[in-house]
């Protein structure tokens, strides 16, 4: 059932558009997804692929942070520790 996937912005606001203003559209695939929700819920081999997927995803996407120190800082929550103008934090 690929009907409802979008391969680009404008197709996606002609599907959201046809959606919005074809009851009988609507209607019909509404019909459609109930009658077919058991293949992708419920499914181990669902719930693997999608694991898979963005298992996938986070590894190909670069790290925002490369610095491996998460606390750059690491008197920064210390006790007694003195905030930038260099008087005590309450």
């Amino acid at each position: 059932m690929t009907d409802l996937i979008a391969s680009d912005v404008d197709d996606y606001a002609h599907i959201a558009t046809r959606m919005a203003l074809e009851p009988e559209l609507r209607d019909a695939m509404r019909r459609r997804i109930l009658e077919n929700v058991h293949k992708l819920f419920k499914q181990d081999v669902a719930v693997q692929a999608w694991s898979t997927r963005l298992q996938l995803s986070l590894s190909l996407t670069p790290n925002p942070n490369p610095n491996p120190n998460p606390n750059p800082n690491p008197n920064r929550f210390r006790r007694g520790a003195r905030c930038c103008s260099g008087s005590p934090r309450h």
